[in-house]
């Protein structure tokens, strides 16, 4: 269901999907909201009249993160089962490209400001470590690893000027320079792991 925040009332309700939903996104523009979904799909839906409009498929897994990029050209998406991120245009429905994020899963994606690189966050809960990965997206490579470490990394955001990057690690917070590739605050005191 899409609800109006001002005056509490139901818009629009998504029907045709059976399965638990793990994410959802909307488009920068406002008006299509991408879910993922348990069977590994992800479905994009039309918000003003509640028909769904396209289905990408590719992941083995449930899909545990899906986020626009700014510009509303690029959808990505992360699952669990099949260890990487997924790039999709939108204007041709098609990948683009796969990143690899080899024996970790959770994985939680957002682009940065420019849109010109994209951010992964993961966690494998049978080595319990993490690791946080930059792809860029012209090159479609690999172009920084924030380095495996000892915990779990399964959520990222950036700072809007694209300079700081949070993510969750067991009971903390950490603060990342992305510059220097370095933690510059941990934010502690949690008696749960966050997530």
């Amino acid at each position: 269901m899409i609800w109006d925040i001002a005056s509490g009332t139901e818009l629009v309700r998504l029907t045709g999907h059976t399965d638990r939903i793990h994410e959802v996104a909307f488009s920068p523009d406002g008006q299509i909201l991408a879910l993922g979904f348990d069977d590994s799909n992800i479905k994009l839906w039309n918000i003003k009249n509640g028909n769904a409009i396209a289905v990408f498929t590719g992941h083995a897994g449930a899909v545990n993160g899906v986020v626009f990029s700014h510009d509303g050209k690029y959808l990505a998406s992360g699952s669990d089962e099949d260890v990487g991120v997924q790039l999709w245009d939108l204007e041709s429905g098609k990948e683009v490209v796969k990143y690899y994020d080899a024996d970790n899963s959770d994985i939680s994606v957002v682009f940065s400001p420019d849109g010109k690189w994209l951010v992964s966050g993961s966690a494998s809960n049978i080595s319990y470590s993490g690791n946080i990965r930059m792809w860029d997206i012209k090159s479609k490579t690999e172009i920084a690893s924030l380095g495996d470490h000892i915990g779990l990394s399964s959520n990222v955001a950036l700072s809007p000027n694209g300079k700081l990057l949070a993510c969750t690690r067991n009971n903390s917070v950490c603060l990342w320079d992305i510059k220097s590739g370095t933690v510059v605050k941990t934010l502690s005191g949690y008696s749960s792991r966050t997530c």
